[in-house]
């Protein structure tokens, strides 16, 4: 799979190229176990697995921006292929689950990102956002408290954890955070603040 995948890829970048190459007709693809090899001819061009990972995860951010979420999930399951340990990939993928409304999938993603990283706050954020539409507000609480420890100035967390608060039908609590998530400068909170606060 990795070799179709480099093979669709280089045929982009490096096809200009072998036009140049004596008896370029020869190409062989080696995996090496930190990198892909591939000789046309006489010349070798190496890709890293984290290059590799990188054009990938940047693909599916691409994707995802223009809203076609399918396909940024399909670049990041390949930017996985070359690197399961970067905490970016999870957290974007579980991203374009949420959008496509798979909250089981996000939690999962986002989770996945956390822990390698137990101080992504945005990460914790987005994961307390989704336990909000799975009504599993204790959890996106504590997700929310924990974004929160880690990055205090993070409005988008105490305007999430107000909302919370309303779904879970305590007024006080909610207008509360809410309060302080205006403080913090977050501009959505006045809004929610206007309808629910009085």
């Amino acid at each position: 799979m990795k070799n179709f995948i480099l093979f669709t890829l280089l045929t982009v970048f490096t096809f200009p190229c072998v036009a140049q190459i004596p008896d370029s007709n020869q190409m062989e693809i080696s995996d090496v176990g930190t990198h892909i090899q591939v000789k046309f001819g006489d010349s070798i061009f190496n890709f890293s697995y984290e290059s590799l990972s990188q054009y990938y995860l940047d693909q599916g951010i691409e994707k995802g921006s223009t809203g076609d979420f399918e396909k940024a999930i399909s670049h990041f399951n390949l930017a996985l292929l070359y690197n399961d340990s970067h905490a970016e990939i999870y957290y974007n993928r579980g991203l374009a689950y949420y959008y496509m409304n798979d909250y089981p999938a996000s939690i999962n993603d986002l989770t996945s990102a956390i822990k390698l990283d137990p101080s992504y706050y945005n990460a914790l954020n987005q994961r307390g956002i989704a336990f909000s539409k799975t009504k599993e507000y204790e959890y996106a609480l504590e997700d929310f408290n924990t974004a929160i420890r880690w990055y205090p100035d993070l409005s988008k967390a105490y305007l999430n954890k107000g909302v919370n608060y309303l779904l879970m039908n305590d007024w006080d609590e909610a207008c509360r955070w809410l309060e302080i998530a205006v403080e913090k400068g977050d501009d959505k909170a006045p809004d929610v603040m206007k309808d629910y606060c009085h």
